[in-house]
């Protein structure tokens, strides 16, 4: 059985869940529209981690309750989970996993996990907002304060990204090579897309294990509102 949330933390968690779907949206729309890093990559970055950090982190804490636990307190969520954007993903899809039986399309949840589970975009997205979030939120100003970090910076995961799905996509992203204006918005176009598409998978993963009463009865509650099934 859940445990009861007081009404001053319902409307605190009426609100994430509607910032979670603020984020993601104008996220998407940025991403969709994606030209330049100087540009767009830092707008992309803010939204994304914000919208997945969030997004996990509302799961972890529903689950909690739905096991008759209180929400994680803040030291929890911050010394614990942090900004670690990849070991929240890790620990959400292990909940997933475990508790897919108890959703009431236990076969298509599953799917889903497998499909999500062997895309390498999503498994460099996270990588790349999950350092964003971490550490690489400040990278330049570090650099300017003397103090460059070792690791490497969000925008080079960033182009890892894009290079992996030009190699892979050689033929049909093969516009962004050419110096045509039309081709290359083509090939960007595609690209974007790609990106989107698997993003959009993560997100419609965690939206169906809400609604479906995986993660539980809270979780269900308030998975039409969460609008990432759209």
């Amino acid at each position: 059985m859940s445990n009861p949330v007081d009404l001053r933390k319902l409307h605190a968690l009426s609100h994430e869940v509607d910032a979670v779907s603020a984020l993601f949206r104008h996220g998407f729309a940025i991403l969709s529209e994606y030209r330049f890093a100087s540009r767009d990559a830092e707008p992309v970055f803010v939204c994304l981690a914000g919208g997945c950090e969030k997004l996990l982190k509302l799961t972890i804490g529903l689950h909690e309750l739905e096991l008759g636990r209180p929400w994680p307190p803040q030291g929890v969520m911050r010394n614990q989970w942090g900004h670690k954007i990849k070991k929240l993903d890790e620990r959400v899809r292990e909940i997933i996993n475990v508790r897919a039986s108890n959703s009431t399309a236990s076969g298509y949840v599953r799917g889903l996990l497998g499909e999500v589970a062997g895309d390498d975009i999503v498994t460099q997205v996270i990588a790349t907002v999950s350092r964003y979030a971490e550490q690489g939120r400040f990278y330049n100003l570090d650099a300017l304060g003397d103090a460059a970090q070792l690791q490497p910076s969000p925008a080079q995961l960033w182009n890892k990204l894009h290079e992996k799905l030009l190699e892979e996509r050689c033929d049909s992203l093969a516009p962004l090579a050419v110096n045509a204006d039309q081709a290359w918005e083509d090939g960007r176009r595609e690209l974007n897309g790609a990106i989107v598409d698997s993003m959009r998978r993560w997100c419609k993963l965690i939206a169906s294990a809400w609604m479906t009463g995986v993660i539980g009865s809270q979780a269900k509650t308030y998975a039409s509102q969460l609008e990432l099934l759209k």
